[in-house]
């Protein structure tokens, strides 16, 4: 592997802006929706709509590459709503520069926790716990929190085209990450076809670390394949906690919201930013993850930004990573959220 390094971009523009997520929903549409990224563009988007999403800081966007749209699980801001957990699943298509609901599970004005229905999730904070399955075209959801009500579940939107499913499906899994996660990472290794979570649980300083691995496309369902059960998966259809290599030391210290990504051209998984257990302490760090041998490894890049992912209480925590990766050119971009915003790419190759 060649010397890594993160490279600070200059964008043409500010980034796009929409009464909703702007920043994250902007980036994963610049860098998902361009083949090769040879300068970063930001582009300023008008929304028409009456009521559009609330932008409640507690979500990050998921990128649909069934129907190349930008999902958000937001806040429905109808009929005077405000509440900070998020209810209702949105889709912004940046061919069009058009937002719009697919579906809400009607959370009252007051902001109470809705409860789950047969056919959609209970209003949560999702934070990094939803992310896509691009080999089933499903936007996956794993636990959350909504107040002090741990969300013990494991729901999935299966995108068709064009997109007209408004309803969730909910997933059985004899076991669920426990104690509950709420500001953790998951993401799909397409390759090994495995579901892989990192951060911690809600006591706030373990490390975690989970696999899940589906089988309904094996060869055989219900039987996992010698790349799952490589990875670390023991039982088929279900979570497995892992015990990784050096153990506690020997992981990413941004334990909180991390960014996490799958590389899918170097075959890896990066992790960056994040905070502490308490997050009260930054993570400015870059880590790669090998699901063969159980090991996380501190890549120690060139040009580390200056800012991380995640600015800690008494400040608000919208500014988890904004990190999005591009398989045409096999590098992570990563949107540094001050004032001017800075543009990062990552070259782990």
């Amino acid at each position: 592997m060649a010397t890594v390094f993160w490279q600070q971009w200059c964008p043409f523009a500010k980034y796009m802006h929409i009464k909703t997520s702007a920043k994250i929903v902007s980036f994963l549409t610049v860098i998902l929706s361009t083949p090769l990224v040879a300068q970063i563009t930001w582009t300023k988007v008008s929304s028409s709509i009456l009521d559009p999403p609330y932008f409640n800081q507690w979500h990050w966007a998921r990128y649909d590459t069934l129907n190349n749209v930008t999902l958000l699980w937001v806040a429905d801001n109808s009929g005077g709503r405000s509440s900070i957990y998020s209810d209702s699943l949105w889709a912004f298509d940046a061919s069009t520069q058009t937002l719009s609901e697919i579906g809400t599970n009607n959370q009252p004005p007051s902001g109470n926790c809705v409860q789950s229905s047969s056919t959609w999730p209970s209003s949560r904070h999702p934070v990094g716990q939803m992310f896509w399955d691009s080999k089933r075209n499903r936007l996956i959801s794993v636990e959350g929190v909504c107040g002090t009500i741990n969300q013990m579940d494991m729901w999935y939107f299966q995108a068709n085209q064009p997109l007209t499913n408004n309803v969730w499906t909910p997933m059985s899994p004899a076991h669920l990450p426990s104690p509950p996660h709420n500001l953790s990472s998951i993401v799909h290794d397409t390759d090994d076809d495995v579901y892989f979570m990192f951060g911690s649980d809600i006591s706030g300083t373990p490390a975690n670390n989970w696999l899940y691995c589906p089988t309904d496309l094996n060869s055989t369902p219900g039987m996992l394949t010698a790349a799952q059960t490589g990875a670390g998966c023991s039982v088929p259809d279900d979570w497995t906690k892992i015990s990784v290599v050096g153990g506690r030391p020997q992981q990413p210290l941004g334990v909180w919201m991390p960014g996490l990504i799958y590389d899918s051209v170097h075959k890896t998984i990066i992790a960056f930013g994040g905070c502490n257990g308490d997050c009260s302490v930054e993570e400015p760090y870059t880590w790669s993850y090998s699901l063969a041998t159980k090991t996380w490894t501190n890549l120690n890049p060139k040009g580390n930004p200056t800012v991380p992912g995640v600015i800690p209480l008494p400040n608000n925590w919208d500014n988890a990573p904004n990190i999005a990766f591009n398989p045409n050119d096999g590098k992570i971009y990563y949107h540094q959220p001050t004032t001017p915003p800075v543009d990062w790419s990552y070259d782990y190759g």
